[in-house]
């Protein structure tokens, strides 16, 4: 999951200095605007990504697009996701996968999630009928440990406190002016990520949450990081509507490196309703899901394993 975490980084952006606009300059606007980010409650957001990972051993182009809202500051989130993928695994035959599900975050620790379509084009061995056929359109609840070690979506989702951020962590490089979006307002600019701003504000997360930092493995993984884009903030409230990064490289790991376009936008700023927490939630340990593929009985040892564990947590229901 290491390797896999500048991923959400990244997905985490998406939530010049030339004439005045409306008598702001760019600086007061990003000052105001990141005073606002820590009184945004709630949103509605989307966020639509294209890209593509080179590595010698599984290259991989693909789509992702989240639709969802966050709450309590992002405490909870939830969201849709729609994904496809493609690879090329070394030595052996390319495939694509398509998935839809519906994912739940509580915090770090609790993640839900419902498997609602999947399939691999061509068929592989390592997604069973049978299996996939058991998991579909069920709310499965991962225990802590395994939302912390091997959640899908703690990857690929980014952090709720930084997309609130995003005009803390930008430097503009251009003033495109007054333009409306959502019907409203707008201070447009092109931008670029202060890797120093971000830094510092990476490690301020860290000791508030109280986890580990490493400031050089950080400071020389964002080394790597060439990326342009525009930000829209709204003319009245200084919310955030709108972000895009074009990501032109960015090392994800020793043999991994990421390049493509990420668009999130942000609607209903602290207007979403309170957001329902699944129902009859299933806990689900990973170990155990991809043990029971190793026989023809897997399934039925799963089912058991399935009816005999207990409820999601009391916060579920």
């Amino acid at each position: 999951m290491r390797r896999l975490l500048p991923l959400g980084f990244l997905l985490s952006l998406l939530v010049s200095c030339g004439p005045l606009t409306q008598g702001l300059q760019p600086e007061e606007v990003l000052r105001n605007a990141a005073q606002k980010s820590s009184e945004l409650l709630s949103a509605h957001f989307t966020v639509d990504a294209e890209y593509a990972v080179t590595s010698s051993t599984m290259p991989t182009t693909g789509t992702a697009k989240l639709t969802g809202a966050l709450q309590d500051g992002g405490e909870q989130v939830s969201f849709t996701l729609d994904a496809a993928a493609q690879m090329a695994p070394e030595g052996g035959e390319s495939f694509t996968i398509t998935a839809t599900s519906d994912v739940f975050l509580v915090g770090k620790e609790e993640v839900y999630f419902r498997l609602s379509a999947l399939s691999v084009d061509p068929a592989s061995d390592l997604f069973k009928e049978d299996l996939l056929q058991y998991l579909l359109n069920k709310w499965w609840f991962l225990p802590s440990s395994a939302a912390q070690e091997k959640a899908p979506a703690a990857d690929i989702t980014p952090p709720p406190s930084l997309i609130r951020a995003q005009s803390q962590v930008v430097q503009v490089t251009k003033d495109l002016g007054m333009t409306e979006i959502n019907g409203r307002e707008a201070y447009h600019y092109a931008v670029t990520v202060d890797a120093a701003k971000l830094l510092a504000y990476l490690e301020q997360v860290a000791v508030e949450q109280q986890q580990p930092f490493d400031r050089t493995a950080t400071e020389q993984s964002l080394s790597t990081l060439q990326a342009d884009g525009e930000l829209w903030i709204d003319a009245e409230t200084f919310f955030v509507q709108k972000i895009i990064w074009n990501i032109k490289s960015f090392a994800l790991g020793e043999d991994l490196t990421l390049n493509g376009t990420f668009t999130a936008s942000l609607t209903d700023h602290n207007a979403v309703p309170p957001l329902t927490l699944p129902q009859d939630a299933k806990l689900l340990t990973p170990l155990n899901l991809f043990g029971s593929q190793a026989g023809s009985s897997g399934l039925g040892e799963l089912q058991k394993l399935m009816e005999e564990q207990p409820a999601a947590p009391a916060s579920a229901q």
